[in-house]
């Protein structure tokens, strides 16, 4: 949940890349009301944290026991470097159903990130990553 408040075109930018991500009136209202039950927050925080730092630490493991190159993180997801342009491996793992972000934008075309999935969708995210990127292209 956030704001902006910035320059049209600016806004228009962020639209253009956050539509996927928008929250609904009632997913408003509903956080609006997490937000003001501490003990909620607490516990939340909590298991939150542990969930995203098992799965990446899981999703983290596997890749690179794969011999993907996995570069280490803090957040919800991993960078992999694909080593070579990540927009093909991108395009592949999309039409396995499988989203993930090319990193090209921040300077780095050879790169994905890939968040770290529930935890039933985990093996089948590890398993097209590792069949997309240890085979050639098509």
């Amino acid at each position: 949940m956030g704001y902006a408040v910035a320059d049209p075109e600016v806004v228009d930018l962020l639209g253009r890349v956050t539509r996927t991500f928008n929250v609904g009136t009632a997913a408003q209202v509903a956080a609006q009301a997490a937000l003001g039950d501490a003990e909620h927050l607490a516990r939340s925080a909590q298991h939150g944290r542990f969930c995203i730092e098992e799965l990446r630490s899981r999703l983290g493991a596997a890749l690179g026991g794969a011999g993907v190159r996995v570069l280490p993180s803090l957040a919800n997801f991993v960078l992999v470097d694909t080593g070579r342009p990540a927009l093909s491996a991108y395009q592949r793992l999309l039409a396995r159903g499988v989203i993930v972000r090319p990193m090209a934008a921040w300077g780095l075309p050879n790169h994905l990130r890939i968040s770290a999935a529930s935890a039933a969708e985990l093996p089948r995210v590890i398993q097209a990553v590792i069949d997309v990127l240890s085979h050639a292209e098509p």
